[in-house]
């Protein structure tokens, strides 16, 4: 259950995700690094053991929960759908593992993957389905996930971060924007959803730097903190 923007930006792709999450699920966001495929970076879940995120030099990739519009649950399934950012990168290879990676039995997700030269795939599976698409000439995407967030709201979103870019497309201005508190959830990215689930961290791939910015929304005792990714 999260929110992303993509911004295809002079300096290169910024790639900037808000985790909307129960707070029991909330740990140590400090990304590991994991010696397969190109090598990349991931955050832990503490329930599942998957994760969200996934970034190397290359690319950057995150899930939301949910495919186009809510869905109802249909219990049990065949697994978490936080390995699926662990599967992608242990093969490196986006169109690769679209032929073959199975959905079957997972509950809806939208998994976004952003690559360095700019393209971005979206693979949406709405448990019927899987749906492919990619974006090539774009100046900003933006996505919000379809189990928290209606059409209406997912629109107003939109036209608040177009607004906000317009004049400043720099990461700077984007990471203030994912930061900025508020409970209108029409106009803010980071905002408590309701007394369990709200914004628990942001992260932010910069590729024209190699770079990442992340800082933790829960204990904010905890400053905003800086990783290279140069391979």
């Amino acid at each position: 259950m999260c929110s992303l923007t993509i911004v295809n930006g002079e300096k290169g792709l910024i790639f900037t995700h808000n985790r909307d999450e129960d707070v029991s699920r909330h740990a140590d966001i400090k990304p590991i690094y994991y010696e397969v495929g190109d090598g990349y970076f991931a955050p832990t879940d503490p329930l599942a053991g998957g994760t969200w995120i996934g970034f190397n030099a290359k690319m950057a990739a995150a899930i939301l929960n949910g495919a186009y519009t809510l869905h109802e649950r249909k219990l049990p399934y065949k697994g978490s759908r936080g390995g699926i950012i662990h599967e992608l990168f242990q093969l490196g290879d986006v169109p690769l593992f679209i032929e073959q990676f199975d959905p079957k039995g997972l509950e809806a997700f939208t998994l976004v993957m952003a690559r360095i030269d700019g393209d971005v795939t979206e693979l949406v599976w709405d448990e019927n389905q899987l749906h492919v698409d990619t974006q090539k000439a774009y100046p900003y995407l933006m996505y919000s996930s379809s189990t928290l967030y209606d059409d209406d709201i997912k629109w107003s979103r939109k036209k608040c971060f177009e607004k906000q870019i317009l004049s400043d497309n720099s990461e700077t201005n984007i990471w203030d924007f994912h930061n900025r508190f508020g409970e209108d959830h029409h106009r803010f990215i980071n905002t408590q959803y309701n007394a369990k689930i709200r914004s628990t961290c942001v992260f932010q791939v910069v590729f024209g730097q190699s770079t990442v910015r992340y800082v933790d929304l829960i204990d904010t005792r905890k400053p905003a903190r800086s990783l290279a990714i140069i391979p």
